[in-house]
């Protein structure tokens, strides 16, 4: 009879340890949750900066204001306001303020562009 006693003792044995191992790895013998879903959708990318009005014509000693806007990879639009630098090829002839505002100082064409800091 001490025969079928040790084997159920063993097989005792042989499981609690299973489970200790489990426990010990952090398995319960599930497979772990996925994770959620991301509820926030990535972050759409600038593709390319657009200035507003298009080739505008201004006289010496008048002002424009110049529009940045930025399209993005996702099909969206959005006017920027902030984070913008404006750069006259030709600061004798127009010059541009930080906020896109353009002056007319002399005769001449000049190249503004804008650019996403």
């Amino acid at each position: 009879m001490a025969g079928p006693t040790t084997d159920r003792r063993y097989s005792f044995f042989a499981a609690g340890l299973c489970l200790l191992l489990l426990s010990a790895c952090g398995g319960s013998g599930h497979a772990p949750a996925p994770a959620p879903p991301s509820t926030k959708p990535p972050a759409a990318s600038l593709e390319r900066l657009e200035i507003g009005p298009a080739a505008p014509r201004i006289a010496a000693g008048t002002s424009l204001d110049l529009q940045a806007t930025g399209l993005y990879d996702d099909g969206s639009r959005q006017t920027l306001s902030g984070g913008v630098t404006w750069q006259s090829d030709a600061p004798s002839v127009a010059s541009v303020a930080d906020d896109g505002r353009v002056t007319g100082l002399g005769t001449g064409q000049s190249r503004i562009s804008a650019s996403l800091d």
